[in-house]
């Protein structure tokens, strides 16, 4: 597993990330070389902490520690979107979705059941009109002892990953209420049916905000418009 001090030690190996290193505290130059304009095009948003690069609160992991990473968030074969969801909560390097994406499709076991025939025909979610109409939740975990909300918006295909020690609807609740602060109702929420959203408090804060719930197979890309 990595760990703190591990990532402060590549960076300063990191030639890359001690160039971003120098450019934040003294300014950014006209021009830059490739491989730092993803970091300059961020500039306004990156900082370093205890000589970690961050890109606002995302760990900016150093390039040789980065397959370690990919094959840590790849590890309990959870499927791509889930997995950029995770990353995008805690780290970022330029093109980690790219990298997300690489290394599903050269997992053995991932290549070995992706292409299994459905057991029953997948029948496709209606389009949004807009964003935040319908968004899809569900659980993900035990990883590590805990449990990740998963949050996306069906229109704009937007993931938000919310780390949690417990899948009660309580918890389940304060999660949304947060998300709710930020973005809006929305029309309708969709999940599977795990007892939490199916719990009375749960389908009673969904009413009193007046949000349909819709129960149904977890959040997927080939039901969802994707």
């Amino acid at each position: 597993p990595l760990n703190f001090s591990d990532i402060v030690s590549e960076t300063k190996k990191d030639k890359v990330l001690q160039k971003v290193v120098t450019y934040l505290k003294m300014g950014w130059p006209a021009e830059v070389e490739q491989d730092l304009v993803p970091y300059k095009r961020r500039a306004d948003e990156l900082h370093v902490e205890r000589e970690v690069v961050l890109w606002g609160y995302r760990v900016v992991i150093p390039t040789k520690m980065r397959t370690t990473v990919l094959n840590e968030l790849h590890a309990y074969h959870m499927g791509i979107c889930k997995v950029k969801a995770l990353a995008r909560s805690y780290v970022w390097w330029p093109d980690i979705d790219g990298g997300i994406e690489r290394t599903a499709k050269s997992c053995e076991p991932c290549n070995k059941t992706k292409d299994n025939p459905p057991k029953s025909t997948l029948i496709p979610w209606e389009w949004p009109a807009k964003p935040w109409q319908r968004i899809h939740i569900d659980y993900l975990g035990p990883l590590a002892n805990r449990y990740y909300l998963i949050l996306v918006d069906s229109h704009s295909k937007w993931l938000e990953a919310f780390e949690t020690k417990s899948m009660s609807s309580l918890t389940t609740i304060s999660i949304l209420r947060q998300v709710f602060a930020r973005f809006g109702l929305p029309d309708i929420l969709v999940s599977d049916n795990y007892s939490a959203f199916e719990a009375e408090q749960f389908q009673h804060f969904l009413k009193k905000n007046g949000i349909k719930f819709k129960s149904g197979a977890p959040y997927n890309p080939k039901t969802n418009g994707g």
